[in-house]
């Protein structure tokens, strides 16, 4: 018997077996045969079973029974073993078939080999690519979550700002509305203060026509004449909306003939004194700024335009700085027929009367420095004209001499140790 228990066959050596099982059967007849089967289906089980080899046409059966066959292409994959009769042509016939595929078995091994390796240069080569795919496809996934989650973030960042523009332009259009209605209730206090003015100036001058006729008739009335007079028709001052006519006038001189007019304790003691009492001149007022406030409220801006010109005459060479602030005077003055006595108007009044009077102060003063009048005047002062206190406070200061010039009362040497000596 010749058994043979080895592992499964390749397809090479199958067609060797084939071959040469064919070549027998047809030669000697059918023979023997007993295999042992492993199903494909049912890899855990294996069968024994006899059979008969034989032949029909071109194909090889397996005959399990007499009228049960098997295919030998169909069984031969799952047979793990077979035992046959020790038969010698059987084994030249099986040296015959072997030689016979011995070359092509031996080229099918070269060729196995080649193709094995080509298989595996192939497989490192895919998987070579297969990670350089996989290597791109990461990192270009990473660049799109990257650009999304900065794409995220700009959404947001957008929507955030859209959000506070949004809150902007809410707040800037309840401003504006509160802003419209602000001045639409400004613009009607603004009409009915207008109209009130216009009545107030309506009555105002019908007020000094008035007063024009009376004062015309009482002239005519009740003026008298003397022998030797001759009247002349006064004519008064226009007093328009520019006050540039009060510019002060200095009245003539009294001629060597003329007879100056008699004074009295009082007229001479004024003429002696220049300090002027309110109870005796009234106009003595202006020389502080609330007291040029109560004369103003008292009489009119052409009577304050006036009696400023009569207690501070205009220096004879005034200068810029002097005729700008006595523009800005005459216009402060001249603005209270349009907008009245206000907090802004006095300060802005205040400020203006007193740029004036230092400028004045130092042109009628030379060698006083305005800088120095006003570093003076801005300490604590008494009540009556507190620029004719800061002009003696600089002169005082002025004609002190230095420590290192000090005399001494001694010797009137002048020497800082005279100073010691004192």
């Amino acid at each position: 018997m010749m058994t043979t228990t080895i592992q499964p066959y390749t397809p090479l050596e199958w067609r060797i077996c084939t071959k040469a099982f064919q070549d027998f059967v047809r030669q000697y007849g059918p023979t023997a045969f007993s295999f042992d089967l492993r199903p494909a289906d049912m890899p855990q089980h294996t069968f024994h079973l006899d059979s008969i080899l034989t032949i029909e046409g071109d194909t090889l059966k397996l005959r399990i029974r007499p009228h049960d066959y098997m295919d030998w292409e169909t069984v031969c994959p799952s047979i793990t073993g077979f035992t046959m009769p020790r038969n010698q042509n059987f084994l030249q016939i099986f040296e015959t078939t072997y030689n016979l595929f011995r070359s092509e078995w031996s080229a099918l091994g070269e060729e196995a080999l080649r193709l094995h390796q080509e298989y595996n240069s192939a497989r490192a080569q895919l998987e070579h690519e297969a990670f350089r795919v996989q290597q791109t496809a990461n990192i270009q996934l990473q660049e799109l979550q990257n650009q999304l989650a900065q794409m995220h973030q700009e959404a947001t960042l957008t929507s955030t700002q859209q959000a506070q523009l949004q809150q902007q332009v809410q707040d800037t259009q309840a401003q504006l509305a509160n802003t419209q209605t602000l001045l639409a209730a400004s613009h009607a206090q603004l009409n009915q203060t207008l109209d009130e003015l216009r009545q107030l100036q309506n009555q105002h001058a019908a007020t000094q026509a008035q007063l024009k006729s009376a004062l015309e008739n009482l002239n005519e009335t009740e003026q008298p004449t003397f022998p030797g007079e001759t009247k002349e028709p006064k004519v008064s001052p226009q007093k328009g909306r520019n006050l540039s006519s009060w510019a002060w006038k200095p009245k003539p001189a009294l001629s060597e003939n003329e007879e100056r007019p008699k004074l009295g304790l009082r007229g001479m003691q004024e003429c002696r004194q220049p300090t002027w009492l309110e109870s005796s001149r009234p106009i003595e007022k202006i020389r502080t700024f609330d007291g040029l406030m109560e004369f103003l409220l008292d009489t009119s801006p052409a009577d304050v335009v006036t009696a400023y010109q009569q207690i501070f005459p205009r220096p004879v060479n005034p200068g810029l700085f002097y005729q700008d602030a006595w523009d800005m005077f005459v216009q402060w003055l001249d603005s209270l027929r349009n907008e009245g006595i206000s907090e802004q108007f006095v300060q802005v009044g205040r400020q203006i009367y007193t740029h004036l009077r230092i400028i004045q102060a130092a042109r009628d003063n030379p060698g006083v420095k305005i800088t120095a009048l006003r570093e003076a005047y801005e300490e604590p002062w008494k009540k009556d004209d507190p620029i004719a206190q800061a002009v003696n406070k600089v002169k005082r200061k002025q004609s002190v001499p230095p420590p290192s010039k000090a005399r001494c009362y001694r010797c009137g040497r002048m020497d800082i140790t005279a100073r010691r000596a004192v």
